[in-house]
C-alpha cells in the first residue's frame, strides 16, 4: 500500500480549506469562520498546524492542531487541542483519517505538548489513546430556584460590540481560577460568534455578563463572569423575555460554586470535561506539579509508565515532590486511555495492575482540568 502522504496546509488554500470543511461536515457556507472565527478567520489560521490529505491536489481529508495555554489554579498547562477532523465521504475508508491522526500526535510529541484535548465520539477517538477525562460539575436552575433566589432589579442589556463593555468582560474573565489563556483581540473574536448572545446587568460600578449559545438569546450559557445574583437577574429576564425554562451553568468543581448559585439550583451532575490524551507522562506530571503537592501522599511514592514510554516515578524528598525516571519493573503500566481515567478522573479510578501497599496509588485526587464551552472547538 502506498504511504499517505499528510502535508501542511499554505496561506492561499485558505478558501479551498473552506468550501472542503463545509462539504465534509455539511455546514452553510462561511460556517466556520462565523461560528469559530477565533480560529477560522482567514487571518487567525494557523496553517503550519493545519494537516491535509490530497487526492489529484483536492483536499479529502484535514486535522487541525489548535495550541492552547490553560491556567487550572496555581498549574499553568500547554495543552494541544484538536478539531476539524474532517474526511470527504467518496474519500473514507483509505486510512487517511488515521495517518493525519497519528502525524498530528507527532507534531504534538515534537512541540512539548503534554496533553491532548478533544470532545467527540470515544469509541472512534479511544483508537488514538484518547479518554473522557477531567472533571465537569453541570449545576442546573430552573424557575423555581429563580423565584426562590431572586436576583436584584436591574435592567438587563444587550452587548453590542462596545469597546468599553469588552474590555470589562476580559477583566472578569482573567478573574476565573480555571481558564484558557485569551488576548484581548481573540475574546472579541469569540463574541462575535454566529448564534452567539451576550447580556449584561451593572449594579453600580460591578458588571456580570452571560454568553447564551442559541438564536433568540439561547439558554445554553457557555460563559459567564461577575456576581452570582446579578446573573440570576440575567436568567430571570431570559425567562420572562424567552421562555426558558432551565439553565445550567459549568463550574471546575462543587468549591467553585457560590452559595447563590447552590441555593437556586434543581439539580447537578459530573461528567467528563473532553476527552483526553497522555501525549509525554512525565512533562505532564511536572506541569501538574504545583497541583500534585498538595494531595499526593507524603510517605508514597508511586511509578507510572505508559506502554510507549520510559517509567515516571513520584515521591517526596526532603519535603519536596521529585519526579523522576525509574525501572520499568516497579512501575504500573497503562494504556493511555486507562491512564487518563486514573489520572483525571471523574471519579477514582482504580490502577488496572496490583498495586504495593506503600504505593497508596488510589489515594490520588483527579488532576484538575476546565475549559469554557465558549473554548471549545
Amino acid at each position: 500500500m502506498t504511504p499517505v502522504q499528510v502535508t501542511q496546509a499554505k496561506p492561499q488554500e485558505y478558501q479551498q480549506i473552506q468550501r472542503f470543511l463545509e462539504d465534509a461536515y455539511g455546514h452553510s457556507r462561511n460556517f466556520f469562520p462565523l461560528f469559530y472565527p477565533q480560529v477560522w478567520r482567514e487571518e487567525n489560521t494557523d496553517y503550519a498546524h493545519t494537516l491535509l490529505v490530497r487526492e489529484d491536489n483536492q483536499i479529502v481529508s484535514l486535522v487541525r492542531i489548535f495550541p492552547m495555554k490553560l491556567v487550572l489554579a496555581e498549574v499553568l498547562l500547554p495543552v494541544a487541542g484538536i478539531g476539524g477532523v474532517s474526511t470527504l465521504p467518496r474519500a473514507r475508508g483509505r486510512g487517511y483519517m488515521s495517518s493525519l491522526m497519528n502525524e498530528a500526535i507527532k507534531v504534538m510529541d515534537r512541540e512539548n505538548f503534554p496533553l491532548s484535548v478533544l470532545w467527540g465520539d470515544r469509541h472512534r477517538y479511544r483508537h488514538f489513546g484518547y479518554e473522557n477525562g477531567g472533571q465537569l460539575l453541570e449545576v442546573q436552575i430552573g424557575p423555581r430556584g429563580l423565584q426562590q433566589t431572586a436576583g436584584p432589579q436591574l435592567p438587563v442589556h444587550r452587548y453590542q460590540g462596545e469597546p468599553y463593555l469588552l474590555e470589562r468582560m476580559f477583566k472578569l474573565y482573567q478573574k476565573n481560577p480555571f481558564r484558557k489563556e485569551r488576548s484581548l483581540k481573540e475574546m472579541q473574536h469569540l463574541l462575535e460568534r454566529t448564534g452567539l448572545n451576550t447580556y449584561y446587568v451593572e449594579d453600580g460600578q460591578e458588571l456580570t455578563y452571560a454568553c447564551f449559545a442559541g438564536e433568540r438569546g439561547g439558554q445554553d450559557v457557555v460563559e459567564y463572569g461577575g456576581k452570582p445574583l446579578p446573573l440570576l437577574t440575567i436568567f430571570q429576564h431570559h425567562h420572562a423575555r424567552f421562555g426558558y425554562s432551565s439553565f445550567v451553568l459549568r463550574y471546575p468543581g462543587p468549591e467553585f460554586v457560590p452559595r447563590e448559585i447552590l441555593e437556586a439550583a434543581s439539580s447537578w451532575w459530573f461528567k467528563a470535561a473532553g476527552m483526553l490524551k497522555v501525549v509525554n507522562l512525565r512533562k505532564m506530571l511536572e506541569a501538574y506539579r504545583p497541583a500534585l503537592e498538595k494531595v499526593f501522599p507524603r510517605d508514597s511514592r508511586l511509578v507510572l509508565k505508559r506502554e510507549t514510554e520510559p517509567a515516571v516515578a513520584l515521591g517526596w524528598q526532603a519535603g519536596k515532590l521529585v519526579i523522576s525516571s525509574a525501572p520499568a519493573s516497579e512501575a504500573i503500566t497503562f494504556t493511555d486511555p486507562e491512564l487518563v481515567r486514573f489520572l483525571f478522573g471523574p471519579g477514582r479510578w482504580p490502577p488496572f495492575k496490583e498495586v504495593t501497599a506503600d504505593s497508596r496509588a488510589g489515594q490520588i485526587e483527579p488532576l484538575p482540568f476546565f475549559i469554557w464551552p465558549l473554548d471549545h472547538i
